[in-house]
């Protein structure tokens, strides 16, 4: 037309015209557009507008529907107006140990029953009249399934004596707990509307299986359900509301617990699904009964939990930056199976007191989260000038402390006032000192 109208001149292409003038494409089809008007360009088809707006202090505006997404400003920051997903952001995983790379207690098999660790920051647990093994397994998801990640290990549970029919009381459990001050910027228990995001990779038996999320005082819970196929590894993601109710942690006590349910009886078993209800409860109706059948693996890696509505790709710590974040809760030494002869342990110079006690400061690096327990295992002697291979009677602590502790030996005879000696190992690799301080 007179006033709107499409030059070509010098290789560039013009609209030229009114303020508002545009260039509109159809190929028969759809039809779409591209315009300017007072500094915004227009991009638009049948459904859908995008503005690229240059906006007050040199700011530029990425809008949709007339809504502002994205704002690059004038000194280089990026605000964004949702969940901003990305691959490589550091932090964002509160779960340690996700990938089951560090195992310090050890990758021999264990009895579910035990209701211990075993591998760091996880804990099974099994109350029934069945059982089953758990330990480290290399069977995880491939990197074409994964979309490129690598995971090191899995956690394998196999069942190993079946329980058909679980009592009232009765449950199976794989945990995982995070500390309040992890959990602290989520905001639990405070107003307002917000996400936070678990995703795992998990290959069982095929059913309908349950994960909770409780609170410290096990009085709020939010029970997620989702379908396993048979013996398949699959990614599940599970976003859930931050509750705005209840007390929640925010110290160095247990915040959140994370359950995966294997199975439970009626007692745990029925809670609502779908959102924030008082009590606690492991699964909702027709959880999958992990013990039916002799044989059955549970295999669990790849485990994030995150702020925000979005299941972000995996996020893989060094190994050094997960194995300083699991010391904050248990800590052993030697620090590796170790069968060699006089293998001193860390901190172990002792001086001796009389004939037979002697004392040394255990130092923790990192510090524990609190006041550990102590305990130990295996043969361990002691050595040093005029000190040849005194076999301990006892091992213990004084005075308990996060950073430090003030620990005893006694022999039966053979030490001499003010001599100082080592604790060491004596051919034996399942000896150790291990001082404790899980939620």
């Amino acid at each position: 037309s007179p006033t709107n109208k499409l030059e070509i001149s010098g290789g560039l292409v013009r609209c030229l015209g009114t303020a508002s003038a545009r260039f509109t494409v159809n190929n028969g089809a759809a039809e779409g557009f591209f315009g300017w008007n007072s500094g915004t360009l227009y991009l638009g088809g049948a459904s859908a507008l995008l503005n690229i707006a240059a906006s007050g202090s040199n700011n530029i505006q990425l809008e949709t529907n007339s809504s502002t997404r994205m704002t690059i400003k004038s000194d280089g920051d990026i605000e964004v107006g949702g969940n901003l997903k990305t691959n490589n952001l550091p932090g964002r995983n509160l779960i340690i140990n996700g990938e089951f790379a560090i195992w310090q207690r050890g990758t021999t098999a264990i009895n579910m029953s035990q209701n211990k660790y075993m591998t760091d920051r996880f804990k099974a647990m099994s109350v029934t009249d069945g059982n089953g093994s758990i330990h480290q397994h290399t069977n995880v998801p491939t990197q074409v399934q994964t979309g490129g990640s690598q995971f090191p290990y899995s956690l394998r549970v196999n069942c190993t004596t079946a329980d058909t029919s679980l009592a009232a009381g009765q449950y199976i459990t794989v945990n995982h707990r995070i500390e309040g001050y992890n959990l602290r910027q989520l905001g639990f228990g405070l107003a307002g509307t917000r996400y936070a995001t678990l995703s795992f990779w998990q290959r069982s038996p095929s059913g309908t299986y349950h994960v909770s999320f409780r609170n410290n005082s096990y009085n709020r819970y939010y029970i997620a359900s989702y379908t396993a196929a048979s013996n398949t590894w699959e990614k599940h993601v599970i976003t859930i509301p931050i509750d705005t109710t209840g007390t929640w942690e925010s110290g160095n006590g247990m915040g959140l617990d994370i359950q995966w349910s294997l199975g439970c009886g009626s007692n745990n078993s029925g809670g609502t699904v779908g959102s924030w209800s008082s009590g606690s409860k492991h699964a909702g109706s027709s959880q999958k009964n992990f013990y039916d059948t002799v044989g059955n693996d549970f295999y669990l890696t790849g485990v994030q939990f995150e702020k925000g509505s979005i299941a972000t790709q995996f996020e893989h710590k060094s190994y050094a930056e997960d194995y300083n974040l699991c010391k904050r809760y248990y800590q052993q030494y030697p620090e590796s199976p170790v069968a060699d002869t006089y293998t001193p342990l860390a901190s172990s110079c002792v001086a001796c007191h009389s004939t037979t006690e002697a004392y040394w400061a255990m130092d923790f690096r990192p510090s524990l989260r609190t006041p550990p327990s102590f305990s130990h295992t295996g043969n361990l002697r002691a050595n040093g000038s005029g000190v040849s291979n005194v076999a301990l009677t006892a091992l213990g602590i004084y005075h308990n402390g996060t950073s430090s502790s003030f620990c005893y030996v006694r022999v039966a005879s053979g030490f001499t006032a003010g001599i100082p000696c080592v604790i060491s190992t004596n051919l034996d690799a399942t000896a150790a000192v291990k001082f404790e301080a899980e939620l």
